[in-house]
């Protein structure tokens, strides 16, 4: 009895002198659709991209967690998009979202020939679409879904193989080997919500954070990336509730080298949430004692 127990708790422990775990070839940067190129981090001691599609392979699931701007979804669409095919569905939510903006749902028949037998046809949504296809499926701000929307992705996320369709004469869908999902979501944001049953069904939880290195070997001036760091620390500390990710940071450079930086500096003072601008302000002005919130002033030249 005493051996079995071991055997038992023993499952799947790798013997004494192997690897800790495999080898997984980094993939290196990628451009994302809008044209940009997204450079790899590290998480853990692999590559992100590399153990993205590692997970896919395992028919695992991920939930990634940080700030906006920080690259939850760039990491994603990375990993995944194609210019050649559909490697990626994708679905922003939004207290809006409902269970056929997932799933899919009835509309009139567009073709003439067969309208007056079938008035509606059925149109898969992207939950459906990726488990028939074998995609990877992409939950952008999931938590700003309401929980009882997202019910069908229990079934397809615990390992009973099909997605069932409700309130249709349609047969259960068999998930197709390719199919993962992906989700992100802000925890700052207030009254965001995410069920215990469905984070529980995220095998991998990853909290992201914006690579400010990158952004020095990007061109942001190493000043402004030095003042987002510590916005950012007092963020994490809950002293604010907003600080610039790199998305703003690359916003600055392009603006400064445009306008200059005053006013690039300007506009990332007046993104901030009202009740964190004067504590961004003041770090920012720091560096650009002149700076204000770009805002209209009286008639110009006047």
């Amino acid at each position: 009895m005493d051996q079995l127990d071991e055997d038992y708790f023993m499952q799947g422990s790798a013997p004494a002198g192997a690897a800790a775990h495999p080898l997984l070839p980094p993939i290196g940067p990628r451009p994302r659709p809008n044209g940009e190129t997204y450079h790899p981090r590290q998480i853990g001691s692999f590559e992100d991209l590399a153990l993205l599609r590692a997970i896919r392979e395992q028919g695992q699931h991920v939930l990634l967690g940080g700030p906006p701007g920080c690259g939850k979804t760039a990491a994603v669409e990375a990993a995944f998009r194609s210019h050649d095919g559909p490697g990626l569905l994708t679905l922003v939510g939004s207290a809006d979202t409902t269970t056929a903006d997932l799933l899919g749902s009835y509309l009139p028949n567009p073709d003439p020939a067969t309208v007056t037998t079938s008035p509606y046809v059925w149109v898969h949504g992207p939950l459906t679409l990726a488990v028939m296809c074998g995609l990877p499926l992409l939950l952008d701000e999931v938590t700003m879904i309401d929980p009882r929307v997202l019910i069908p992705l229990y079934e397809v996320m615990d390992g009973r193989g099909e997605l069932r369709i409700p309130g249709t004469n349609l047969p259960a869908i068999p998930v197709a080997r390719g199919f993962m999902v992906c989700a992100t979501h802000n925890p700052d944001v207030p009254g965001a919500v995410l069920s215990e049953a469905l984070r529980d069904r995220f095998t991998h939880h990853w909290q992201v954070e914006s690579d400010w290195q990158l952004a020095r070997d990007l061109g942001v001036p190493t000043e402004i990336v030095k003042v987002a760091q510590n916005l950012d620390r007092a963020r994490q500390r809950s002293e604010l509730s907003w600080s610039p990710q790199l998305r703003s940071l690359l916003d600055f450079r392009d603006m400064a080298n445009l306008y200059g930086k005053e006013y690039a500096a300007g506009t990332l003072v007046a993104k901030a949430p009202a009740h964190d601008r004067d504590q961004i302000l003041e770090a920012i002005q720091q560096l650009y004692p002149t700076v204000t919130v770009t805002q209209f002033g009286g008639r110009y030249g006047a």
